[in-house]
């Protein structure tokens, strides 16, 4: 039903949403099943060693993120900075952007992006900002929102629009990161930049394996 679409739509699954909406059905015109269930573990092992799915374990619960499944990008090139930032939001006070960019004609290479989408959607790492962001990807960026619950800074919210596109005139692929901060008109207060800064570093550990960006 279209509970179900919407939720493969977003490219993060449950286990049982998996195994059964997705291969556990059967096809239409042979009334068989898709996958028998004892090649379920085998295919996620192959899928997860591809990077085609990640698996995201919080306690007792298993999530999994497909990222060709995520809906398609609302923006394609370096116009996140207009679509998705300062000009959009009546509330903005600040805002910074830190651009990756590769070698001309050495692309970044497929799971890049998608290992990061992973990393910001675990809640079990020493970044705790993300364990309270809102966090939504497509098929080439993910936008966050963090909302400061303590300290001189209660109630800022920080946004963040990742963004991977391609530079034709230079021939090189681009990773934007955008980050701006929305201040409640009563209040006078400031930002740390916690989650731009949680975003760079992942950022960051991931390139020293990418050497190319």
């Amino acid at each position: 039903g279209k509970e179900i679409n919407d939720l493969k739509q977003s490219g993060v699954l449950s286990k049982m949403l998996l195994h059964r909406a997705l291969w556990g059905l059967p096809k239409w015109h042979t009334g068989k099943l898709k996958f028998q269930p004892f090649l379920h573990d085998k295919l996620l092992t192959i899928m997860k060693s591809f990077r085609l799915i990640y698996e995201i374990s919080e306690g007792d619960s298993t999530t999994y993120i497909v990222p060709c499944m995520f809906p398609p990008a609302q923006y394609h090139s370096s116009d996140s900075s207009e679509i998705l930032t300062p000009a959009c939001s009546k509330n903005t006070s600040a805002w910074i952007r830190r651009n990756y960019r590769s070698r001309p004609f050495k692309l970044i290479p497929d799971g890049f992006l998608s290992s990061l989408q992973a990393f910001w959607s675990q809640q079990n790492h020493l970044e705790d900002v993300f364990l309270f962001a809102d966090v939504q990807h497509t098929k080439n960026g993910t936008t966050m929102s963090f909302v400061e619950s303590e300290g001189c800074c209660i109630g800022v919210e920080e946004k963040i629009a990742v963004n991977l596109w391609f530079d034709n005139s230079t021939s090189s692929h681009v990773l934007s990161v955008v980050g701006w901060v929305c201040v409640p008109l009563a209040n006078v207060c400031h930002t740390d930049w916690r989650l731009f800064k949680a975003v760079i570093r992942s950022i960051d550990k991931a390139v020293e394996i990418f050497a190319g960006l």
